[in-house]
């Protein structure tokens, strides 16, 4: 079966820069003593984080690596529940992600063949799409800043790391065995700068960065406002920056919804005739073209033959974008994302 080659179309479009009072940067807070016990680190970030039910917002970009930007509109919710939109500013919606209490999804407008691509939780685990998103959706939510520490796992540590970080290793169970997730907080304010997953055999599964860290004035949590997301089993690395977050605000009803797009059927990935177990993520991109992401899927139970991919190349720029209608989120304030 022939890899399947998707590309999404990069954009500027960047929000513009502004300052939301309820988002505030101070001064580090002082959390954590000198010398803290590995108790007094799991209490500070799982306090921190049990103020946060649920973070949206409208006002982000999504910068895969060496690809234009898009900009980005999230809504997460714990445990597992996240939506992810990325929208060109010519071409309209190119990406939609997301995860509800059933199934994931991922749907690329320039995917060929055009698919919207979903798998119930229940199968994705033992699907070869679990290659191409090693995390689990409660991993996921964690990464893009709600980290918790699991009170059932068995934590080690704090190990020094240097420049004023510390480090907790956390044993916990994955789908295919023991998985070791290491953490890495700011010995002073316990905030989480970098989580780490790696399998039974030590391969690193995925890691996330996190930065610019900001005081919510309405909940009192810290929360990051630049999340770098790394997964080499899919040679995926993107960066999220974040203007502003709204924080405990419902989400619309749609909002973890799986769409249905026009043009494009479904393909349960968890089927193998449609995702064989060699699926990959590749990037090979430049300043001029698209994010490529391939992965090796079929259509509708249909393997491909041949042994060259199925490519997509219309996706550089100053090509005429197809009409789309996007009906857009509002942030809770009304205010509709530009």
């Amino acid at each position: 079966m022939a890899p399947l080659v998707l590309m999404v179309a990069g954009g500027s479009g960047c929000p513009q820069k502004m300052r939301w009072p309820w988002a505030t940067a101070m001064p580090v807070p002082s959390v954590l003593t000198a010398n803290p016990s590995l108790d007094e680190i799991l209490q500070a970030v799982n306090g921190n984080s049990a103020l946060v039910q649920s973070i949206s917002t409208n006002y982000a970009t999504l910068s895969p690596q060496g690809a234009p930007s898009l900009r980005a509109a999230l809504f997460i919710e714990k445990p597992g529940r996240f939506r992810v939109r990325g929208t060109h500013a010519l071409s309209g919606p190119e990406v939609d992600l997301g995860s509800n209490d059933e199934m994931f999804w991922l749907w690329i407008k320039r995917s060929e063949p055009p698919a919207l691509y979903f798998a119930r939780h229940s199968q994705l685990a033992s699907s070869g799409f679990r290659r191409l998103m090693p995390l689990s959706p409660q991993q996921l939510v964690e990464a893009f800043g709600i980290a918790t520490f699991d009170p059932q796992a068995a934590h080690q540590g704090p190990f020094p790391q240097g420049e004023g970080r510390l480090a907790v290793r956390s044993t916990i169970a994955g789908p295919e065995g023991l998985l070791t997730k290491t953490t890495v907080v700011d010995a002073r304010s316990a905030w989480v700068v970098e989580q780490q997953l790696h399998d039974a055999a030590g391969q690193l599964l995925a890691s996330v960065k996190t930065s610019d860290h900001k005081l919510d004035a309405m909940s009192h949590a810290w929360l990051p406002h630049t999340i770098e997301l790394a997964i080499p089993s899919g040679s995926l690395s993107m960066t999220l920056s974040i203007e502003r977050w709204d924080v405990n605000v419902p989400p619309p009803a749609d909002a973890f919804v799986k769409p249905e797009q026009q043009g494009f059927p479904n393909v349960d990935v968890s089927d193998p005739r449609n995702l064989p177990g060699n699926a990959v993520l590749a990037g090979n991109v430049s300043a001029g073209e698209s994010m490529r992401m391939a992965s090796t899927a079929g259509m509708g139970g249909t393997a491909s033959t041949g042994s060259s991919p199925v490519a997509l190349g219309r996706s550089r720029y100053g090509e005429r974008p197809e009409p789309v209608r996007d009906t857009g989120w509002q942030s809770a304030d009304g205010d509709p994302r530009r």
